[in-house]
């Protein structure tokens, strides 16, 4: 699996700040300045879904899906709590998040060091891949729907033969919620890749830590 080094670019790439905005709209996230939108997020007061335990419904999809010892990346990984989770099962983890602060706090929460964590954005990655899985909690959804299509590609393009792909985001259409997805929508995103489940799930909202619906998704490349 070939891995790139951190980048910078010089500052965020403007899909990053694409990403922000509907986050920033919603007054979650402060303005002091793009480049430095999502680092805001994750200083204190924390966004209302960081968490540092993995989700019980993440946990059993994993169990589930994703054999033994697999190469996984965790996309948009936040404080890090999948990409451990998945690391103590064995598995060969990178996480990559477009925030250094989050980034930071998720290494410090690393001790054994389990774990390649990288500044990436999704909707323009530099990593080389290939992944056998992926596991996107609450990322997706805090894109705008113009650029899912940068998200499905990189997906498209790091994703080994079978390769597994679990989203946990927010439904379409309940107040709160960021962009919305649904089993239908997103397999659409991913031609490549087969429905292999769908379930209802929860998350926190994007005003407040209050669980709204989601869904859980898991679909493997055919």
């Amino acid at each position: 699996m070939r891995l790139t080094r951190e980048y910078n670019h010089g500052g965020w790439a403007p899909h990053v700040f694409e990403c922000a905005e509907e986050l920033l709209a919603a007054g979650v996230l402060r303005r002091p300045g793009p480049h430095r939108a999502w680092d805001a997020a994750y200083r204190e007061p924390l966004v209302p879904w960081a968490n540092d335990a993995c989700d019980r419904d993440l946990a059993d999809a994993l169990a589930a899906h994703v054999p033994p010892r697999r190469r996984l990346l965790d996309v948009g990984c936040g404080l890090g709590q999948v990409a451990r989770h998945a690391a103590a099962l064995g598995h060969r983890v990178v996480a990559i998040d477009v925030s250094d602060v989050a980034l930071a706090a998720a290494r410090a929460r690393d001790v054994d060091g389990a774990v390649v964590w990288l500044r990436d954005d999704i909707c323009a990655s530099a990593l080389g891949g290939p992944f056998d899985a992926f596991v996107d909690r609450a990322t997706l959804h805090a894109l705008p729907r113009e650029r899912a299509a940068a998200w499905a590609r990189a997906i498209d393009r790091l994703a080994a033969r079978d390769a597994v792909v679990i989203v946990k985001c927010h439904v379409d259409g309940v107040p709160g919620a960021t962009t919305g997805w649904s089993a239908a929508a997103l397999a659409a995103l991913l031609p490549a890749f087969a429905l292999v489940a769908d379930q209802p799930a929860e998350l926190p909202g994007v005003r407040d830590p209050s669980p709204i619906p989601a869904r859980l998704i898991v679909l493997r490349r055919r």
